[in-house]
């Protein structure tokens, strides 16, 4: 394969269906991302044979449209996430991207969504400095990884329960702002007072860098049939209570890992305007360089897992024929490091 390549992206961990062809300098050709946002508003949540078939139906119809400005034939490698996610969505887009594989004859990928947020900073900024911490916010991870290189990870802390954006959703599907309520609690939130209520801060004197936040939910869910807040000062509250934990046990990992030069964002939960402002502050005060994907990319998308398909092919190629699509609902991001 040539210095210059395209490699497409498809991306169906969740509830998005998104495919991108990225060239390998990881500028963005292409990404079409379709949310299934609507078709699951009646079941508020995600359904997972719901968004299988949503796959299904969606993921040939963006191929066909990236065909129609960029035939397929130009495309010399195609990566896909094979793990962590829902194991239907995880299939669909396996056997699309192991077909495609077959019929144009280009090597295959398997890439680990958690990866995929990691490196999805090769986008925008591929200078990052190493080792680094990473913090990965989403609906269905919180972890605490440290980076010695792209593909090296160790997990230093991750959620015991709930992941942070999973409590954001479930507090704000209780108070009636509907799925996914993240976005429409964080809004609510912007015009409220963050102190009105002091929420105990979860693990506040655990000396792990683990997370948990099932038992705030239960605050949260006390504090407000009380009706003793208004919408936006509990909405702030609670925000803030979520943010100071995320950035508290960042600092407790810093404190241990003294040799850590930067700090990197990623996850859905990563668009929260407090958080990002929040920890830019304190990296700033540390002189801690820190990168945050903007928004667009913060979300799952087939930008990322393409431009980790293009760095680990580049730096440690391993594709090789499979004889049928590999997928790893549970897949391990340390496992994945030592492939």
């Amino acid at each position: 394969m040539s210095s210059d390549f395209l490699c497409m992206g498809i991306e169906s961990s969740c509830d998005d269906s998104s495919v991108a062809l990225l060239n390998s300098q990881y500028q963005v050709q292409t990404l079409l991302t379709e949310s299934h946002i609507k078709c699951l508003e009646p079941f508020k949540g995600v359904m997972p044979e719901v968004v299988s078939r949503e796959h299904v139906r969606y993921l040939p119809i963006l191929i066909d449209k990236i065909n129609q400005t960029i035939k397929l034939e130009k495309i010399d490698l195609i990566a896909y996430t094979a793990g962590p996610g829902l194991a239907g969505s995880l299939l669909v887009g396996a056997n699309l991207a192991h077909s495609l594989s077959l019929i144009l004859n280009k090597p295959l990928i398997p890439v680990h969504h958690i990866a995929g947020h990691q490196l999805a900073y090769l986008i925008e900024e591929p200078a990052l400095l190493f080792p680094c911490l990473s913090l990965v916010v989403s609906g269905g991870h919180t972890q605490l990884l440290l980076l010695k290189s792209p593909l090296h990870y160790t997990i230093l802390g991750q959620t015991r329960d709930d992941a942070a954006g999973e409590a954001f959703d479930k507090i704000a599907k209780y108070i009636g702002l509907g799925y996914p309520g993240g976005p429409a609690l964080a809004s609510c939130a912007s015009r409220g007072n963050p102190l009105a209520h002091r929420f105990s801060i979860p693990m506040f004197s655990s000396e792990t860098l683990d997370f948990s936040f099932s038992g705030l939910k239960t605050q949260a869910i006390r504090v407000w049939d009380k009706q003793e807040l208004s919408l936006e000062d509990f909405c702030a509250s609670v925000e803030y209570t979520i943010v100071s934990t995320l950035v508290l046990k960042t600092k407790q990992a810093l404190k241990k890992h003294p040799m850590i030069k930067s700090l990197l964002l990623s996850g859905g939960v990563a668009c929260n305007l407090t958080l990002r402002t929040t920890l830019t502050d304190f990296a700033s005060k540390k002189g801690l360089q820190i990168h945050i994907p903007s928004s667009y990319f913060c979300a799952d998308n087939a930008a990322m897992i393409a431009a980790a398909g293009i760095y680990r092919w580049i730096h440690h190629p391993t594709a090789q024929p499979y004889t049928s699509p590999l997928i790893r609902p549970n897949w391990s991001i340390e496992a994945y490091s030592c492939l």
